[in-house]
């Protein structure tokens, strides 16, 4: 191979890596005009690592857990989708960093399972559950999130659908549409109940918030909305029909002088637009749950009276 014609070649090889994370199939080595020999002499010099079946990276290993997503896409046969936790940490829905097997599903395809990778087959995948987050494809986000119900714990899967809707845009209808599109999906039941209140999936941002909401409804409280905007501040959960505002207390967070008088202010401001403001901490709700319990129910109680209009009742807020 001449010079001209091998800086050609590896021109072509770097364009191709570069859309796929620094990978690049067999097919796509022939392609660009590598034979076996020519494959074979570039794993023997480094230049190319084999890091899958029929895979390989292009002068370095592959940086990062979507690298190593996209390489087990690419080394399987068939028409393969990233799925599962895999495609819930590619969407960010789920916390922490990805680990385990990757998890694929792949359509009509007779690809097997193998060390690190987990593939499910399915006789069909509508195109509407399709998607690209970058390079990587993957589960569509409504499928995605009907994917990862039987995998979670009901709160976990509140927190991802809020998460979606949040930060991604979905919206009922699209995932009762999707839901529609795989009816038989396993997680399709708990994604419909979740549907089914009437307030829909709410949005908690830390532990001591979904233990909040999961105290709550065990209770048998009202359910309040959890990180609503009251003027300038987001107060973690708020009965509107109360007129009352829930905040959850960490030590850790609000153990400073200046956090006490921030809070301060806040239950000032939040009083001045005629909203009673509860605290709760995360002892009183894990270790003194029946006391905590009846205490915020009989707070919830008088002040649906009041602000429902009973005598002495508040005025609502503006």
């Amino acid at each position: 191979m001449t010079v001209p014609v091998k800086a050609a070649v590896n021109a072509q090889l770097a364009a191709v890596a570069s859309r796929q994370l620094g990978l690049i199939t067999l097919a796509q080595l022939t392609a660009c005009g590598l034979g076996r020999g020519a494959v074979a002499h570039r794993v023997a010099s480094g230049t190319l690592l084999r890091v899958a079946p029929a895979v390989y990276a292009l002068g370095r290993p592959p940086a990062g857990r979507d690298a190593w997503a996209l390489a087990a896409v690419l080394s399987v046969r068939g028409d393969a989708w990233i799925c599962g936790r895999s495609a819930g940490h590619a969407w960010r829905l789920l916390p922490g960093r990805p680990s385990g097997d990757v998890e694929l599903c792949v359509v009509g395809g007779g690809t097997r399972s193998r060390a690190g990778v987990d593939v499910r087959r399915l006789t069909r995948l509508d195109g509407r559950d399709r998607a690209r987050r970058g390079p990587l494809p993957v589960l569509g986000l409504e499928r995605t999130v009907i994917d990862l119900a039987p995998m979670l714990r009901e709160d976990e899967l509140e927190r991802v659908t809020a998460e979606a809707i949040a930060v991604h845009g979905l919206t009922a209808p699209a995932l009762r549409s999707a839901l529609d599109r795989a009816p038989t999906a396993r997680g399709s039941g708990a994604v419909r109940r979740l549907l089914a209140d009437a307030d829909g999936p709410r949005r908690t941002v830390s532990e001591a918030e979904r233990e909040f909401l999961r105290f709550v409804r065990e209770a048998g409280l009202p359910i309040p909305r959890t990180n609503v905007r009251v003027g300038r501040f987001t107060v973690d959960a708020l009965w509107d029909d109360r007129g009352m505002v829930g905040e959850i207390d960490s030590f850790r967070f609000h153990r400073s002088r200046r956090s006490f008088e921030n809070d301060r202010a806040r239950d000032g401001e939040l009083q001045a637009r005629g909203l009673v403001v509860t605290r709760v901490t995360w002892r009183q709700m894990t270790e003194h749950r029946v006391v905590t319990a009846g205490r915020l129910g009989a707070a919830l109680a008088v002040r649906a009276y009041q602000w429902g209009g009973g005598p002495g009742g508040t005025a609502r807020a503006g």
